[in-house]
C-alpha cells in the first residue's frame, strides 16, 4: 500500500523536498464549478513534477450551481491541457455536494467528456452515504476507479461501504500531520503499489509512423502505372481484334480470286456455247463482262463490307 495525501490552497506554501520525502503521492487540486481555478494549483503541479512524486489532478464538482457536466468539464480539460498530462498521472471528480437533479447521470457525462479529451480514464471520488444513496452502475460499467472518503480515522480499515464498486482503489481514511505542511492534511491509503498508481493514470501514446515525404509522389507514380497497365490491355484487344480483320481480309482476296478465276471459265464457256450452237433462234446479245469491270465493282463491295 501507498500513503499519500490530498492538497489545494488551504495547505498554502508546502516544503516539498520534505514532504516528498514522507510522503508515496499527492492528489492535487486543479479547482471547482466551471470558473474556480485553485490559487496553488499551477505551483504545487509544477513542484510535483519537479519532485517526481506520484501525483493526480482532482476537480471539484458544482452541479447544486446549475453548471452542467459539459462545462465543468471543459473547464478542467483546459486547466489539465496548459501544461498537458504527463506519463502515469491521474485525474479525479470530487463529487459531494448535494444536487437535486440525476446525479448519476451528471458524473458520467463529466466522466465521458473528460475521457474523450484528455485520453485517461477520471476516477469517482466520494463519502460512503452519497455511494450507497443512488445506483451508480452506469459509472462502474464506464469502467471508472472509486476513491471512497470513510474519514475513519485509521488507515488500516477496510471495512467501509463502496455502493455500486467492488471495491475501491483508495481511501481518504482521516488527516495527519506530515512533515513539509503545516497543520492537518487529508490523508490516503492507495491499495496496490506504484506500478498499480500508474497504471490509472495517463499514459503517452505511442509515436506516430514516421512521415513519407515521397508520400504524394509515390502515390502518383501509382496511379500512373495503373493507367498504363490499362492502356497496355487495350492494345492488347486491338492487336486481337485487328488480327482477326486481317485473316477475314485474307480470306475474302482468296474469295475474290477464285471469283474471277470462276468468271474467266464461265466466260469461255458462254462463248464456246455461243458459236457452237445450231439453235436458229439467235442467243441474246448479252454485254462482255471484262475481268477489270468485275474487280472494281468487287472492290467497292470489299471497302463497303470492311470499310
Amino acid at each position: 500500500m501507498l500513503s499519500g495525501a490530498d492538497i489545494s490552497s488551504y495547505q498554502g506554501n508546502i516544503d516539498w523536498n520534505t514532504f516528498k520525502n514522507n510522503i508515496n503521492f499527492c492528489i492535487i487540486k486543479s479547482g471547482e464549478g466551471n470558473s474556480l481555478i485553485d490559487s496553488w494549483f499551477g505551483n504545487n503541479r509544477q513542484q510535483a513534477r519537479d519532485t517526481n512524486i506520484l501525483r493526480g489532478f482532482y476537480h471539484f464538482a458544482r452541479p447544486d450551481l446549475g453548471n452542467s457536466p459539459q462545462a465543468e468539464a471543459r473547464f478542467f480539460i483546459d486547466l489539465m491541457n496548459g501544461q498537458p498530462l504527463q506519463e502515469g498521472e491521474s485525474v479525479y471528480l470530487d463529487y459531494e455536494v448535494q444536487y437535486g437533479g440525476d446525479n448519476v447521470n451528471w458524473v458520467l457525462s463529466w466522466m465521458k467528456l473528460v475521457e474523450q479529451v484528455l485520453q485517461v480514464k477520471p476516477i469517482f471520488y466520494s463519502y460512503q452515504s452519497m455511494l450507497t444513496k443512488y445506483d451508480w452502475t452506469p459509472v462502474v460499467n464506464n469502467g471508472n476507479g472509486l476513491w471512497v472518503a470513510t474519514a475513519s480515522g485509521d488507515p488500516n480499515n477496510t471495512n467501509f461501504k463502496t455502493g455500486s464498486w467492488k471495491f475501491a482503489m483508495m481511501n481518504q481514511w482521516g488527516s495527519q500531520v506530515i512533515p513539509g505542511i503545516q497543520g492537518q492534511t487529508d490523508s490516503d491509503i492507495f491499495f496496490g503499489d506504484a506500478n498499480a498508481f500508474r497504471a490509472y493514470g495517463y499514459k503517452t501514446p505511442p509515436p506516430s509512423p514516421p512521415v513519407d515525404p515521397c508520400a504524394d509522389i509515390k502515390n502518383q507514380l501509382s496511379n500512373v502505372e495503373g493507367t498504363i497497365d490499362t492502356l497496355n490491355k487495350k492494345v492488347a484487344d486491338l492487336v486481337s481484334q485487328n488480327s482477326t480483320l486481317e485473316l477475314n481480309v485474307t480470306k475474302a482476296q482468296s474469295d475474290y480470286n477464285s471469283c474471277i478465276t470462276d468468271l474467266s471459265t464461265t466466260k469461255e464457256q458462254l462463248l464456246n456455247c455461243q458459236q457452237n450452237s445450231s439453235s436458229t433462234t439467235p442467243s441474246p446479245n448479252l454485254p462482255p463482262l471484262d475481268s477489270a469491270t468485275f474487280r472494281q465493282l468487287f472492290s467497292a463491295l470489299l471497302k463497303k463490307l470492311f470499310g
